[in-house]
């Protein structure tokens, strides 16, 4: 019998040689009508090879990527790693794809909630949204912080808002009245602490040389050295109170009302001067009609007199013999004038009478003038 092999081979010989060739001799089954009979030998089709052209041949001899294998059915390929399919013409996938997906041209295509090159794992809704760490084995997301949801696409708010706002989906709290963003855990101060201090919990700590609940109040400078009260805003002081003490030392006139203080100045005390109250100085500065000497006394200007030359001066102290009064003499029983009298200045004395003047001459008398055409006579 021919080599089969040669006609596998071959396969276009069979029908050259029989029509080359005449039929001779019957052939087992007739070939199984998958070849030719020739001198009672079949000469199979491709893909089918055995005596009776019954046993089906590996596809395409396994693509030279495999081995033609005996199998109860008939031959088939056993394809070396790395290659698939019927005749060893694919690229195989890692693990066969793991039953969960389809091989194309050696890459898996895993089937909805399968990932990964062999589709053994277990894929995590939208992939975590890349917030997120995918658990392949349960298939579940472990989001990232400040991250929620089955996908971590959900955004969480700082601290869940603290109980005091409303957390929107961008993430942002939007806090009830009284209470401070990102997370309103903390409270609101009183206009901002004015930019002169830091809000702690509701409560203005201020930067120094500032105070009040909203640090809003500017100290006076060095605290008035405790010798004078701190004005923040404008204020008048009564007439009854005008010897506590003046702005910056500063002379007030009995009876008088000091204002115009400024916002963080100091109202000195009485014997203390400057922007601090921080220099000693005399009674109400002199009340300006006097100097004050280096032993902090008063050296009063004539006609004045009193610790502060507050007080006008009688003349001549009412001789001794009354007493002075805002400058007018209250004389004693029975003295009608305890001021002495400025003595009359004499008049000044006469010029002795001198010869009887002439009467003044009257001016000379013009010429009369003549009219024109007329002639005056000259005698």
């Amino acid at each position: 019998m021919p080599d089969i092999r040669f006609f596998i081979a071959f396969p276009f010989l069979p029908s050259l040689l029989s029509v080359a060739t005449p039929f001779q001799g019957d052939c087992p089954a007739l070939c199984s009508g998958h070849g030719r009979c020739f001198g009672g030998t079949c000469l199979c089709d491709y893909g089918w090879w055995g005596d009776a052209c019954a046993v089906r041949a590996c596809p395409r001899s396994c693509s030279q990527r495999g081995a033609c294998t005996p199998g109860p059915s008939g031959r088939y390929c056993q394809c070396y790693p790395g290659w698939a399919g019927p005749d060893c013409s694919e690229r195989a996938c890692p693990n066969g794809c793991s039953a969960r997906g389809a091989c194309v041209n050696g890459t898996c295509v895993c089937e909805q909630g399968f990932s990964g090159t062999d589709c053994a794992q277990r894929a995590c809704p939208a992939a975590c949204s890349g917030h997120g760490f995918c658990d392949s084995v349960a298939g579940t997301c472990d989001c990232d912080a400040g991250f929620a949801g089955t996908d971590c696409a959900q955004r969480l708010c700082p601290g869940g808002c603290s109980g005091h706002g409303v957390c929107h989906p961008d993430g942002e709290c939007e806090c009830d009245e009284g209470w401070v963003a990102p997370s309103c855990a903390e409270r609101t101060c009183a206009a901002g602490c004015a930019a002169h201090g830091a809000c702690v919990n509701g409560t203005c700590v201020c930067r120094s040389g500032w105070s009040g609940d909203a640090c809003e109040v500017a100290d006076c400078p060095n605290l008035c050295s405790h010798h004078g009260r701190c004005v923040h805003s404008l204020e008048v002081v009564p007439r009854d109170v005008w010897r506590e003490g003046a702005a910056w030392g500063a002379a007030v006139a009995p009876g008088a009302a000091i204002a115009a203080a400024t916002a963080g100045s100091c109202l000195c005390d009485e014997g203390w001067a400057s922007i601090d109250c921080s220099v000693p100085t005399c009674p109400g500065g002199c009340s300006g009609r006097g100097v004050c000497s280096a032993n902090l006394t008063c050296v009063c200007e004539d006609g004045w007199t009193g610790p502060a030359c507050a007080e006008a001066r009688c003349p001549n102290d009412c001789g001794g013999h009354g007493l002075c009064h805002s400058g007018v003499c209250h004389c004693e029983l029975g003295r009608y004038a305890c001021v002495p009298r400025p003595t009359p200045r004499p008049a000044p004395p006469r010029a002795a009478p001198g010869p009887p003047r002439a009467p003044p001459r009257a001016p000379p008398r013009p010429a009369p003038r003549a009219a024109p055409g007329v002639f005056m006579s000259l005698a």
